[in-house]
């Protein structure tokens, strides 16, 4: 399949300018009727904010003009109506977008939170963008072609040393509970755990800018990780599913686990989950 040309910085502009518009006017300065709750499987504390609403609303539309024949599959029109996820399966492209990834935080006048944004064709994410309100950043990858901060090309730094133990994130929603009582022993035995910051945009550009050295997730909901995915990888990451298949938007409940550089996945891999003389 031909793959469809667009201006990354174009995209890039009219992301943060969007956001902007419809974050600034609200950041802490929301009020009670600007917060609704979301019904969510599994997490009965979800919201969303008039901002993200208005975010989403303005970039579906500017997208849709932008590449004619695409679709926009937005976490919040997905709420509404869970039958667009099967856009990801069909031919035409579709753009994958978190308005604001962290609304709690958001909502709360935390500044842990970012907008997110990819473009895939054919189960593939061929752009991402990623922009952090508080920082007033903008991330962009393309696939094949590498990755920036506001115009800095992003690379990894060294791989853990071997006498120090790799530091990082474990947001492990909804895992088998066999799963996640192993994994918590062995990570205890092989790595330094961190507090998560509640927002897969802080977690992706902290990767992706050598920031910390892994993260591991369970449940990939495709607005979550399709974006940052493609972010760390062109900056000279890993993220790949337990079985060692590189992660594709289509990808649901299963261990995913990301490392700032690649040559660090493997170990990862065998220390956080494969018993012992299994998992080359």
């Amino acid at each position: 399949m031909p793959r469809t040309r667009i201006d990354p910085e174009r995209v890039g502009a009219l992301v943060r300018a969007v956001a902007r518009e419809e974050i600034a006017p609200r950041f802490r300065l929301l009020g009670a009727e600007q917060v609704q709750r979301k019904t969510t499987p599994g997490d009965p504390d979800d919201i969303v904010t008039d901002a993200d609403l208005a975010i989403e609303r303005r970039l579906t539309v500017e997208l849709r003009a932008l590449l004619p024949g695409s679709v926009v599959v937005g976490e919040e029109a997905v709420a509404a109506d869970p039958a667009l996820l099967a856009a990801l399966h069909a031919d035409a492209p579709v753009w994958i977008l978190d308005p604001i990834d962290g609304t709690k935080n958001f909502a709360a006048g935390r500044e842990t939170f970012g907008s997110m944004l990819a473009l895939a064709e054919a189960g593939t994410t061929r752009s991402a963008w990623i922009y952090l309100f508080a920082d007033d950043a903008l991330f962009v990858a393309e696939a094949g072609a590498g990755a920036w901060r506001d115009g800095r090309r992003l690379g990894p730094r060294a791989a853990t040393a071997p006498e120090r133990k790799p530091a990082g994130t474990i947001s492990m929603r909804f895992p088998p509970v066999e799963l996640l009582q192993e994994l918590a022993a062995r990570a205890e035995r092989s790595v330094t755990v961190t507090a998560t910051s509640g927002s897969t945009a802080i977690e992706y550009t902290r990767l992706a800018e050598s920031a910390q050295d892994f993260a591991v997730f369970y449940r990939m909901l495709p607005w979550d990780h399709a974006p940052g995915v493609l972010l760390v990888t062109e900056a000279g990451g890993a993220a790949r599913c337990l079985d060692g298949s590189a992660y594709r938007p289509v990808d649901a409940s299963q261990p995913l686990i990301v490392v700032r550089h690649a040559s660090m996945w493997k170990g990862l891999r065998r220390a956080l989950f494969a018993p012992a003389g299994r998992l080359q």
